[in-house]
């Protein structure tokens, strides 16, 4: 979840603007399989508890 934040600000940062396409599509893959990570793992928690996460 920090990398995800981490990412994001550095993405709406001025830096971001020297970035190259393809550093920016790397950051933006690695916050889509975080995210991902983050929704499986929420729904592991939802089958051992039985409650929405």
């Amino acid at each position: 979840m920090r990398r995800m934040v981490a990412d994001r600000l550095l993405l709406d940062s001025e830096a971001a603007a020297s970035m190259s396409a393809e550093e920016i599509r790397k950051i933006k893959n690695r916050m889509a399989w975080d995210a991902k990570q983050i929704r499986e793992l929420g729904e592991e928690l939802e089958l051992e508890t039985g409650q929405l996460v």
